[in-house]
């Protein structure tokens, strides 16, 4: 991301993308690594004006709070997502986001859906989230280009998943239909299963099944196959620590299809998420209140993340210069409540691109 950024001027950040592994053989994790899975079309994005998140290279000059209509403005400004806001910011200003070919790799451990749907949930939130517009300019969505292209997005998705998730109950239904249809009194079972309508039926069944376990099968290689190209280490401790299952992950493309409307419409139309145990609230598309639970002051305020939350850390939280800068900004603006709660450090990332 450092060569990119040297080579070209007038981009405005490199970001490379957080590649999710399952770190554990459950539906849950397969199932959450499925949506990262459909963004690794990022890498061939090459320069755009998308972030796609995962990690975010910036120069500091374009990180000062001092740059007009800037992304820690943006960000200062009740922002919630980084690579969101530096997306909207090179819109803006027509500068060029460079994603080169460079996968993060990252092992995920989801063992109940309350923690898949609450990563996929906030995934969705960040799509409702929007800059301030220019004086003069509507922030209506069909108005506003950004915003416009979110709803798509959404709309999309769920449209996408439901039509999938429809096909697992259609399936068992035509199944029932076999048991409840009223045939002839003296016809056996092996009439009727010769019925051609019978037959079509199953026959369909037959050769699903096995595409299906070869799709993710094919699935698991190509995946490892790219990131043992663009990551020689992140290959091996992929095949050493990696759980992805040929079976789990058909399996979980269901499960992740099956509650696809459902994250998609909350997220959308949500005003809340909850993030590490923090609950944030979004009004007109930007924070209007954090709500953290109560601890006990010898304890930290912000646990460090553990293995198994099932995301990447924010892009601009793995520069240590900017989130000094930013813990003392924040200290500096104690007009509004909610800010006095941080302790530094961004907020939670949350990638769109499907982020």
């Amino acid at each position: 991301m450092a060569y990119e950024l040297r080579a070209d001027a007038s981009l405005l950040a490199a970001s490379g993308f957080s590649c999710d592994v399952p770190g554990s053989s459950t539906v849950a994790a397969h199932a959450a690594c499925i949506f990262r899975l459909l963004l690794e079309v990022s890498i061939s994005s090459g320069r755009s004006t998308s972030a796609w998140g995962g990690c975010c290279m910036m120069r500091r000059a374009h990180l000062l709070g001092s740059v007009p209509d800037g992304v820690m403005q943006h960000w200062k400004d009740d922002g919630y997502s980084d690579d969101w806001i530096i997306t909207q910011v090179a819109r803006r200003h027509n500068r060029r986001i460079s994603n080169p070919p460079l996968l993060f790799l990252n092992l995920v451990e989801f063992n109940t859906l309350k923690q898949v749907y609450n990563f996929l949930h906030r995934q969705f939130f960040v799509l409702d989230t929007y800059v301030r517009p220019p004086p003069g300019e509507s922030s209506l969505p069909w108005v506003d280009p950004h915003r416009r292209e979110s709803y798509l997005l959404a709309l999309a998705m769920a449209a996408g998943g439901l039509l999938f998730a429809l096909a697992p109950p259609m399936f068992f239904s035509q199944l029932a239909s076999l048991y409840t249809t009223q045939w002839a009194a003296n016809e056996s079972w092996p009439v009727r299963l010769a019925r051609p309508e019978v037959l079509t039926f199953l026959a369909c069944f037959g050769l699903a099944a096995p595409f299906a376990l070869s799709g993710g099968r094919a699935l698991v290689r190509a995946q490892a196959g790219l990131i043992s190209t663009l990551s020689p280490a992140g290959g091996e401790r992929m095949r050493q620590e990696g759980a992805w299952s040929n079976l789990l992950a058909p399996i979980g493309f269901h499960l992740y299809t099956a509650m696809c409307p459902f994250f998609v419409v909350h997220g959308i139309l949500g005003s809340t998420v909850v993030w590490s145990g923090a609950q944030y609230h979004k009004l007109n598309g930007r924070v209007a209140r954090i709500q953290r639970p109560r601890q006990s002051p010898l304890k930290s305020i912000s646990p460090p993340l553990k293995k198994g939350d099932g995301s990447a850390p924010s892009a601009i939280e793995k520069t240590a210069d900017v989130l000094s800068g930013l813990a003392s900004s924040r200290a500096s603006h104690p007009t509004k409540p909610w800010r006095r709660v941080r302790t530094g450090g961004l907020r939670p990332r949350s990638s769109l691109r499907p982020t």
